[in-house]
Parts: structure tokens; C-alpha cells; sequence
């Protein structure tokens, strides 16, 4: 890889939506499997409830970065004014 390219990938956040979308959709599927429901039924359900969890999981780590980025802004702006 460029040393641009590695630049550009350490700027991104961590995907913890992705990965938490991931492990959700597994242990759904797994308990489904455990349970014997069918294998559609299970697609399904790992399915959205993965997607589900990632988006609502990205959302809380993107308001929590937002809100971060705001602290220290304001803390910059008060140590510069004393």
C-alpha cells in the first residue's frame, strides 16, 4: 500500500457499527439454528437484526464523536481565552 493510502485509512473511525452489526446477525443466527427454525426464517431474522443493530449502533458512536469533537473545541476556546 501508498504511505497516502495508509494515511487516508488511519483518518477513518473504527467500523464499530460494522463489527457490532456482525456479531449480532451471528448469535441471532446461531440461536435460531439451536432452536430449529428454518433456514429462511433465520436468514431474516440475522438479516435485519444486523443491519439493524450496525445502524443504531453507528449512529450512537457518530453523535458520541460529534459530541466529543464539541468538548474539545470549547475546551481549546477556554484555554486560549485566560
Amino acid at each position: 500500500m501508498s504511505a497516502s493510502r495508509v494515511e487516508e485509512r488511519e483518518k477513518l473511525p473504527f467500523p464499530w457499527g460494522r463489527y457490532a452489526g456482525l456479531l449480532t446477525a451471528t448469535l441471532v443466527m446461531f440461536v435460531g439454528a439451536a432452536l430449529g427454525n428454518e433456514p429462511l426464517t433465520i436468514l431474516k431474522r440475522s438479516f435485519f437484526s444486523g443491519i439493524s443493530i450496525a445502524c443504531i449502533f453507528g449512529f450512537g458512536m457518530g453523535l458520541i464523536q460529534i459530541v466529543d469533537s464539541e468538548k474539545r473545541r470549547s475546551r481549546r476556546q477556554s484555554k486560549g481565552k485566560s
